[in-house]
């Protein structure tokens, strides 16, 4: 159990980095790679590819967040508010607000993404 519990963690933080490079800028990966390796990457961590994730409602992922361990709870809330943010933004919206309140860390990166969703409305 530990070391699977440490095979996500590691998946997580993985996927994580990799998300913040493609919406900041950094990414150096082709777009076919890098959809590659996110669409396993999102398997890997909530048991469903990205395209069956973003066609889910905020309930259902809600429930999906709620079977993990407490310590991933504020990741996959900033997973999916970085999935979200080029596809549906009120949804990146609600799951970057959730990772701010149960992180309870102040992101500076994330306060930035929230207020261009709001200029965008």
């Amino acid at each position: 159990m530990i070391h699977s519990k440490d095979f996500l963690k590691r998946q997580i933080q993985y996927l994580i980095q990799l998300l913040e490079k493609l919406l900041f800028g950094k990414a150096e990966f082709d777009s076919m790679e890098m959809g590659e390796i996110q669409d396993s990457l999102v398997k890997a961590v909530f048991g469903f590819r990205k395209e069956e994730i973003l066609k889910k409602d905020i309930t259902e992922l809600e429930e999906i967040i709620a079977r993990k361990d407490q310590n991933l709870k504020a990741d996959s809330y900033k997973i999916l508010g970085f999935l979200f943010y080029t596809h549906q933004k009120e949804k990146a919206k609600y799951f970057l607000q959730k990772y701010l309140e149960t992180s309870k860390i102040y992101d500076f990166e994330i306060v930035k993404l929230l207020y261009k969703i709001e200029e965008i409305k």
